[in-house]
């Protein structure tokens, strides 16, 4: 009988992904069961989608685990063989208040091959060209609420401030609608209700909320039933987040809200064979963008803001970079974000080092070899992205010239670095067909904030202060834990007066070209 292995999920990290890397697959490159493993945790795991079919016993106990671009190679090339399902039981669960939307669902699905098709359309270059007055409406209110504070001000939820302006970002260019979070938070009111709803349901059918975190000893009181209460309010979130997606679409197919929104875009686009988004559809959809489009970007932009204020060198690359692209203005206009590259460098080693999804799965069709290694139906294999983005094959440089695989530097990603290394070494956004539609979107919308924050603000970290990536907030992706920033004005910056933060006068930089 084979032996458990699930203790290597245990280890200092609070994330047990970052934990069976550091175990399985050490940045220190000595592998001590090679770069692909099966993994035996010995639960029996139900799997979905396979019909009437028998499986070899081994598919329903253990997982393929890698962290070799090989592999990640070969599953590209070989999509029909491992194709990507969503059929295991903490899907399944997650599903039954996300639906069937683009990243919830199996690419056998009718409702996945139509979204796929129309959905990216949405985020193309030119779309995410359109959506620059939103972003940096948004990016604008932002560095607004926080100049309203005094210099040296401590801001404790950073986590929660860019939450709040990536949810009105993406909600803003996906559905047409500003729900003013940002400027909430910083009148200290409580979020959009789409976004509490959102949470809540998330939060339930992840396993982030439970009857313990919400009500505490309550839950030990004879006849309190805190499972029943906790069901019950999830069961209402969910249905006033169906009815609230109801509102957003008939006030779109009224022409009340966002032509050219995404919802827009389902409502009136048509696939390659005529067919369109199926109307019930729509709901999954929606909250589907809400996952992917404001949660993931939040917590990179949090790792990125803190890794720099930990390496004043890059930092004042950065700002040198930005400065010299806007060449004295206050912030980038649409053409200048695509100049903004070592910004896009620092960005995207943050997202290596701590990418929002621990996991890429695909499973296997039928029995057959992998990298030469034997692999049964129905069985799953994952890509574990924190092993494979410290893999130092790929991260160390083939000198040795990037150090530590586990160290901030953004040089790895110069155009020379990246044409040196394998080409599937990276994955934060998934790969092949299942690859993040918004990654176009992200990275714009990160490196219009960044280069914002940088030539409005220096912010100070806590002395003492290490990343821990969590889940602890309740959020889907790993965000830095109690995220804590001294703020002041940039010396010589828009807010700068002799020391102290001049408040921004929100029309003074709205300059034409930003608009247009």
């Amino acid at each position: 009988a084979a032996s458990k292995t699930s203790h290597q999920f245990k280890g200092p990290y609070a994330i047990p992904e970052y934990n069976f890397a550091q175990n399985v697959f050490p940045p220190s490159g000595k592998y001590p069961y090679g770069s692909t493993v099966r993994f035996y945790d010995g639960r029996k795991q139900d799997v979905w989608e396979f019909g009437t079919t028998v499986f070899h016993e081994d598919a329903q106990y253990t997982e393929t685990m890698t962290a070799d671009a090989n592999i990640v190679q070969e599953l590209i090339a070989r999509t029909s063989d491992f194709p990507k399902l969503w059929n295991r039981d903490v899907e399944v669960g997650l599903q039954d208040f996300t639906a069937n939307g683009l990243f919830t669902s199996s690419e056998k699905s009718e409702d996945w091959k139509t979204g796929h098709s129309l959905l990216p359309r949405g985020f193309n270059q030119i779309k995410v060209k359109a959506f620059a007055p939103q972003v940096l409406a948004k990016t604008r209110s932002f560095v607004g609420e926080w100049s309203k504070f005094e210099a040296g001000h401590l801001v404790e939820d950073v986590n929660e401030w860019l939450t709040a302006m990536t949810a009105d970002a993406v909600v803003s260019c996906s559905m047409g609608m500003d729900m003013r979070n940002v400027e909430r938070l910083g009148a200290k009111q409580a979020p959009h209700k789409f976004v509490e709803t959102f949470r809540f349901g998330l939060g339930v059918s992840i396993g982030s909320i439970t009857a313990q975190s919400e009500y505490g000893l309550k839950r030990f009181l004879p006849f309190f039933d805190a499972e029943g209460r906790l069901q019950a309010k999830y069961q209402e979130s969910k249905k006033e987040m169906q009815r609230q997606v109801e509102d957003l679409v008939e006030a779109t197919r009224r022409g009340e809200l966002g032509e050219n929104s995404i919802i827009a875009a389902m409502l009136k686009d048509a696939d390659p064979d005529g067919k369109r988004v199926r109307y019930g559809a729509l709901y999954g959809h929606v909250v589907n963008l809400m996952i992917a489009g404001h949660e993931t970007t939040a917590a990179t932009l949090g790792f990125t803001l803190q890794l720099l204020a930990e390496h004043p060198t890059y930092e004042e690359r950065a700002l040198e970079e930005v400065r010299q692209v806007l060449q004295g203005r206050t912030e980038p206009s649409v053409d200048d974000v695509p100049k903004l590259q070592f910004v896009e460098q620092c960005f995207r080693e943050a997202l290596r080092l701590y990418s929002p999804v621990t996991f890429i799965t695909r499973d296997v069709a039928y029995d057959t070899l992998l990298g030469g290694h034997r692999v049964y139906q129905g069985e799953r294999i994952n890509l574990v992205t924190r092993a494979l983005h410290t893999n130092p094959e790929y991260w160390a440089g083939a000198t040795g010239e990037f150090g530590d695989p586990l160290s901030f530097n953004p040089d790895r990603f110069s155009p020379e670095a990246v044409r040196e290394r394998h080409p599937n070494a990276y994955h934060p956004w998934g790969f092949a067909s299942r690859a993040c539609i918004g990654s176009q979107f992200a990275l714009f919308e990160a490196k219009t904030f960044l280069a914002s924050m940088l030539i409005h603000f220096r912010l100070q970290g806590i002395p003492g202060y290490k990343i821990v990536a969590s889940c602890e907030g309740g959020g889907a992706a790993p965000s830095p834990e109690n995220l804590a920033f001294h703020v002041f004005p940039r010396p010589g910056g828009p807010l700068w007066s002799d020391g102290i933060m001049r408040p921004l006068a929100m029309n003074e930089d709205k300059e034409d070209e930003n608009e247009n």
